[in-house]
């Protein structure tokens, strides 16, 4: 392939690449920016692992622990996206849907990419939407229930029948008070 016994030599001195090693240059930090930037990645990692630790929990159904990780995670790491989409995940499980939405908006703020954020954050929209529309038709109901009072279930009629009579010999004991007076 190489005819002149000479071409690695050449190659490597055009490319300042040195023959022991890797042919990737290395740059050179100093004590201070090799602490910090190691620093920097243990507290990603210990952050991602924090996150992991508190999916287990909500995974068992223990949101108040898996917060506090998450939390914890967002202390040591508060740009940890997963930690925000792991948060909002758990608001979702416990139906707070605009608490959610906003933990959603903040990993999205963080990694406008991050497929997760937007794929929950469209799933949160959808269940706010629900939940508004049961709101409003719960509403309308007991509007309506205020102008046609409902009529007692059926297994509730004996009780409510004693109740009705209760409520009238009352009255009609207030009306006899009265007029004896």
């Amino acid at each position: 392939m190489f005819h002149n016994p000479y071409s690695l030599k050449f190659m490597l001195e055009a490319f300042y690449l040195s023959d022991v090693g890797t042919f990737h240059p290395r740059k050179t930090f100093s004590g201070a920016e090799f602490y910090d930037r190691l620093r920097e990645l243990q507290n990603k990692q210990w952050a991602q692992d924090t996150v992991a630790a508190g999916i287990q929990f909500a995974k068992s159904g223990d949101y108040s622990r898996a917060m506090k990780n998450y939390n914890e995670a967002l202390k040591i790491d508060s740009y940890n996206s997963d930690a925000f989409v792991a948060k909002g995940a758990a608001y979702v499980n416990v139906q707070m849907y605009l608490e959610a939405a906003e933990e959603f908006d903040k990993a999205l703020q963080i990694d406008p990419d991050h497929q997760n954020a937007r794929k929950y954050l469209e799933i949160t929209k959808t269940k706010i939407e629900e939940a508004s529309k049961e709101r409003e038709s719960r509403n309308l109901e007991k509007s309506d229930s205020n102008i046609h009072p409902p009529k007692s279930p059926p297994k509730y009629d004996s009780v409510y029948s004693q109740l009705k009579s209760l409520l009238k010999n009352a009255k009609t004991d207030k009306s006899v008070k009265k007029k004896k007076k």
